[in-house]
């Protein structure tokens, strides 16, 4: 896991509490960026661009 880690970097992070099942809100307030909408969507977007590293990740190590 520390080879994942240390590949997905700052998504690392996002991933792992959204996989423990923090919500975007929750996600939002522990990387200080707020509390309302603006955090949320901020939120949403590094969960998506963790997804989106961990992807990439994936098809970098199959191929």
């Amino acid at each position: 896991m520390p080879r994942v880690a240390a590949a997905l970097g700052d998504h690392c992070d996002v991933l792992e509490r959204s996989l423990d099942g923090d919500t975007a809100r929750e996600i939002a307030v522990a990387n200080g960026w707020g509390n309302g909408k603006a955090g949320e969507r901020r939120a949403v977007t590094a969960q998506d661009n963790a997804l989106a590293a961990l992807a990439a990740m994936e098809k970098k190590l199959a191929a």
